[in-house]
């Protein structure tokens, strides 16, 4: 049951079966029915006319393909695939007898179609050709139906089929026409101008008049149709503009020498030689810059002969009184095959086969617009973990809902100078130098990462920190008496138990195929979140990746606030439990253009704004009057659902000079996180967000319910806290500075979550193709703990681990062991430099490249310091200045300047002289 466009109003829904649910699960029936025969041309309006089709498959005989088997039975030996897969039945003329051609019948809707030219689309005759149905056609040898038949194709999806190399080996190969394929991508975007050239039949087209090309895009249009109505051959060339691309020259020097006016000797060399123009030593296989020479010499020789035409008039049937002439003509060439210096010198040259710097691929996660309030938990219950999940909990679906704050701490908290209309005095350096919210550099996570600050670059983190209290109750959260679900309040409004408590945020995922984005862990730098003096047993942090209900406050209705009526009545509305939420579908994700509707609007998920809470919630707060203290209870009353925002700066806050941290503490709250100019009493903008909260984190108009998802699961606790265990695979202590003065040890920890070995698997989930949402919480702490990520990232990689058996038939010792594990992971300098027990090191004979950022040139002084060169090569130099030696790297032609850290040493040099440099990296 669901809404579709704004003709349809409530209650009247269409209903509508589901096809396809975003969850892939070739594991259920409904996969079955998927056609799984289909292929596209990605292309429109096919052609009949030279439409040509094959199926080839690729041996292991050189690899070279086939379109025929040849160690089969003699029934099916060396007969075409696509006969033997009922492809070619029709000739032209569809006559019923096979003529070596796919058969061209269109409009696959059809019984016996083939083709639908309209969409490009071929539909292959057999439902699994590659699998079953190739097995009933070899049925006369089940050995060979067992070696080619590709069963995978069709019960896996595609990416986990492609895991088995030895049957993925068929191919579709063909050539086809079609009357709407006048647009072609040159598979690169920023293109030069005027550096593509078509040419039709080898005549050359003129641009703006037979096509146009859009540069930024990389695409070029056909615009006169005779080309394309005559099926002239049409090729695009284009020159790569790529800073990355080799750099070519080519030279060649031609010369003769006149002896006599019957004699001449020549001698040409040809030279054809290539470069990275950054100059990089790091070559690709297959890439190589090339430096290859062509020489060789050439003879001409001519002179007339009286004596041979004598000789010649001898012969009985010859007779000639014309001189005759003598004339040779001699080459002869050399090839010097040879490669660049910058791959090395001589006959020695270095390839990479791969360099591996995309080896790993990051999506960073700390965006904190991007995290929304979690939905509860569910199918956990046999774990004892979420009682409140089960359906038709009620409010108690929120009683154990702690208070959980997420943010990037805003620098102007940091600065030394007044700005932004902030006061210095509202924070000072022991508010700053609070571990949990102070700055942190870079260098501090990273200690081999170079920061140029010159150059723009922010020499600190951008920390994403979640701050949890299990003991101060979150919003929705209604508990009041112990139940079944919950333990109750405390008299000061705390929550009783707080170990059974849990809190959390959830997010959309912009990547959502991990499987053929090859996503393999979940990787995050962790503060150690036990710095603080006191003892602390810890708690567990847990990931949910799949799909998680969007349902905050679960009552099936989809909550938006711009829905709300924007004048504060309840037309077009409805009540649940929690609140009331609009009945109208939503069309534009935007609050209304009327100022003072805001108040009305946004009011948070429960749709009610404070004096609404208090009368909908009136027997909560008669339960709670009798739990709590006078005062305690006020602050209840004032905000029953305990969803009113702040924003994280404010008057207020200054005067009291409230802790970084205690300022973030409603920043996430939705009730009134999105106020007008005319509602704000500072004189700076005070809006967490402009967009409505509604229960649509993904934005596609349909509110999730389904809780299906892998968890994953970390123990944090300074006994876990060890190399090893829960996932953590290094740690880089550091000694800090703080703001007051004081030196601080610090560790920071590396978790690498491996998203393909779950803790727990919750619902009807197989394969990791539709991975829409994730959710993070934590549970088990009896005490505040704050969370401060240095990085939090999805990794994918290049490399995948093949999962199959790669052992031959044959013997083998009897104490191997199955459980053998093989990770694919990365290392480099920048992180894992300090690693224990083995710290990571750069190979030996590897250069790590350098990229050059920020160079900037200034003549400040007329003034040089003149160094005198020792040593100088394409790679590397040295220079002396008396006696300290200087390196430095000459990158093609970049002139490179030194920097000399340690200036003090160099005696009778004036500072002033060394006011500019560049520096590499």
């Amino acid at each position: 049951v669901g809404q579709f466009a704004n003709e349809v109003t409530t209650p009247g829904c269409l209903i509508v079966k589901l096809l396809k649910s975003t969850n892939v699960n070739t594991s259920i029936p409904l996969w079955k029915l998927m056609m799984k025969n289909v292929y596209s041309l990605n292309t429109y309006q096919l052609s009949s006319e030279d439409f040509r089709l094959n199926i080839l498959y690729k041996g292991e005989d050189g690899g070279i393909a086939k379109g025929y088997f040849t160690d089969v039975a003699e029934d099916i030996k060396g007969i075409a695939l696509i006969k033997l897969l009922g492809m070619d039945k029709l000739t032209r003329q569809m006559e019923n007898s096979p003529d070596g051609l796919y058969d061209f019948i269109d409009n696959a809707a059809t019984e016996g179609g083939t083709m639908q030219s309209s969409t490009g689309r071929i539909y292959l005759p057999l439902v699994e050709p590659f699998g079953k149905d190739l097995r009933k056609v070899m049925a006369s040898d089940p050995t060979a139906a067992e070696k080619y038949a590709f069963d995978s194709l069709y019960t896996l999806t595609k990416v986990l089929a492609q895991q088995y190399p030895d049957k993925n080996k068929f191919y579709l190969e063909g050539s086809f026409k079609s009357t709407l394929g006048s647009v072609f991508s040159l598979g690169m975007t920023s293109i030069a101008e005027n550096s593509v050239v078509v040419t039709a039949g080898g005549i050359t087209l003129q641009e703006n008049v037979d096509y146009t090309v859009d540069y930024n895009m990389g695409t070029v249009r056909i615009t006169n149709e005779s080309y394309l109505r005559s099926g002239t051959p049409i090729n695009i060339s284009v020159e790569s503009q790529n800073m990355f691309s080799q750099k070519k020259t080519f030279f060649g020097l031609n010369a003769e020498y006149q002896f006599s006016k019957d004699f001449v000797a020549g001698f040409t060399v040809l030279n054809l030689r290539e470069r990275p123009t950054m100059g990089t030593l790091k070559v690709n296989f297959g890439e190589e810059p090339i430096n290859n020479t062509i020489w060789g010499m050439n003879l001409s020789y001519q002179k007339n002969s009286r004596w041979i035409t004598k000789i010649l008039n001898y012969l009985p049937f010859y007779s000639s009184t014309t001189d005759s002439r003598i004339k040779f003509d001699g080459e002869f060439a050399n090839f010097v095959p040879g490669h660049s210096n910058y791959i090395g010198r001589g006959k020695k040259a270095e390839l990479y086969v791969d360099d591996f710097e995309a080896a790993k691929t990051t999506y960073d996660l700390r965006s904190v617009l991007m995290w929304r309030l979690a939905s509860t938990p569910q199918g956990q219950t046999q774990r004892n973990m979420f009682p409140e999940g089960v359906i038709g909990s009620g409010l108690a679906y929120g009683y154990n809902r702690a208070f959980l704050s997420w943010h990037i701490v805003d620098p102007i908290f940091h600065n030394n100078k007044e700005s932004h209309n902030f006061s210095n005095d509202a924070i000072d350096n022991e508010a700053r130098s609070q571990m949990y919210s102070r700055q942190i550099k870079v260098v501090e996570v990273f200690p081999n990462r170079q920061v140029l600050a010159s150059a723009g670059e922010d020499p600190y983190l951008s920390v994403l920190d979640l701050a949890f209290y299990p003991n101060e109750r979150g919003p929705y959260n209604y508990d009041a008496l112990p139940s079944f679900y919950s333990s109750g309040l405390n008299k000061d409004g705390t929550l009783s138990n707080p170990k059974s408590r849990w809190a959390g945020i959830m997010r959309k995922l912009d990547v959502t195929d991990f499987e053929s984005s090859n996503i393999e862990y979940i990787e995050f730098w962790m503060m150690d979140p036990f710095l603080d003096s006191g003892v602390h047993s810890g708690g567990k942090f847990y990931i949910n990746l799949g799909d998680i209900s969007e349902d905050v406050l679960r009552d099936g209705k989809k909550m938006y606030e711009h829905g709300l009526p924007a004048n504060g009545s309840d037309d077009g509305t409805e009540y649940t439990i929690w609140g009331r939420v609009p009945i109208n579908q939503s069309i534009v994700n935007a609050f209304d253009n009327s100022l003072s509707s805001r108040r009305h609007q946004d009011v948070g998920y429960d749709g009610l704004y404070d004096s609404l809470e208090r009368i909908y919630f009136d027997n909560y707060l008669n339960t709670i009057r009798g739990i709590l203290d006078t005062t305690v209870f006020s602050r209840f009353y004032n905000d029953p659902s305990g969803d009113n925002y702040h924003y994280f700066r404010g008057s207020d806050y200054d005067n009291i000079k409230l802790s970084i941290l205690d300022r973030y503490k409603l920043f996430n709250q939705p009730d009134g996180n999105s106020p007008t100019d005319n509602d704000q009493s500072e004189s700076y903008s005070t809006q967490a967000t402009t967009t409505p909260n509604m229960e649509d984190i993904n934005n596609d108009n349909t509110m999730s319910e389904d809780e299906r998802y892998y968890q994953y699961e970390m123990e944090l606790s300074p006994a876990t806290m060890n190399i090893g265990e829960n996932n953590i695979t290094d740690i880089q202590e550091s000694t800090v500075t703080l703001a007051n003065g004081k030196v601080q040890q610090v560790k920071w920890y590396q978790f690498k979550v491996p998203v393909r070995s779950p803790d727990l698997v919750v619902g009807d989930l197989s394969g990791f193709s539709s991975i829409r949402f994730m959710r993070m919480f934590l549970k088990g702490f009896d005490k505040p703990v704050v969370l401060r990520f240095a990085s939090l990232e999805l990794v994918r990689g290049d490399w995948r681990t093949y999962s199959n058996d790669l052992r031959e038939e044959g013997g083998y010792p009897s104490n191997i062991s199955g459980e053998t594990q093989f990770v694919v992971s990365t290392l480099s300098v920048e992180e894992n430099s300090r690693r224990t027990p083995i710290p990571y090191k750069m190979p030996t004979g590897t250069v790590r490249e350098k990229t050059l950022v920020g160079q900037q040139e200034k003549d400040i002084n007329e003034q040089t310091l003149t160094l005198k060169v020792v040593n100088l090569s394409d790679g590397d130099a040295r220079a002396v200045y008396k006696n300290t030696t200087f390196d430095f790297r000459r990158f093609g032609n970049l002139r490179c300047y030194v920097h000399a850290e340690k200036v003090d040493e160099l005696d009778d040099l004036n500072k002033n002289d060394l006011k500019f440099f560049i520096r590499l990296g």
